[in-house]
């Protein structure tokens, strides 16, 4: 219960913080579905031990459960370090499950731009995380 309310409380804040790029046309009840949704598969997934929310790592490489530990805390060291541009753009998609035209509709770019910062976002995790093993 308490995780629940953690996670509807977390949700509520963020729209306050983004109350100014929702679009009031939109309905806030699927808004509030999906972002729900998302918020309990990414509690789920980094509750677990075995997941590593990162993309094309080796995970039958990494087994034990605290070198799992270690490869969330310099994933996610590495993800605080991407420019402000690059994090939010992997943030709304990794994190939160937006599509690259939600994300484009959200931040007012295009969706080739969030391909690109979505890209160039990748290289620096890649690079950041062989930079850390």
């Amino acid at each position: 219960m308490d995780i629940s309310q953690d996670l509807v409380q977390e949700i509520f804040f963020k729209i306050w913080l983004n109350r100014k790029k929702l679009d009031p046309d939109k309905s806030i009840k699927a808004y509030l579905y999906k972002s729900l949704t998302n918020a309990i598969i990414n509690h789920i997934k980094l509750s677990s031990s075995h997941t590593i929310p990162f993309e094309n790592i080796d995970e039958g490489k990494y087994t034990d459960i605290s070198n799992n530990l270690d490869i969330k805390l310099d994933i996610q060291n590495a993800i605080k370090q991407l420019p402000e541009k690059l994090k939010t753009v992997y943030l709304l998609s990794r994190v939160e499950g937006y599509n690259y035209k939600e994300i484009a509709e959200l931040c007012n770019i295009s969706i080739k731009a969030v391909e690109k910062r979505m890209s160039k976002a990748f290289i620096l995790l890649r690079k950041s995380f062989l930079k850390n093993t």
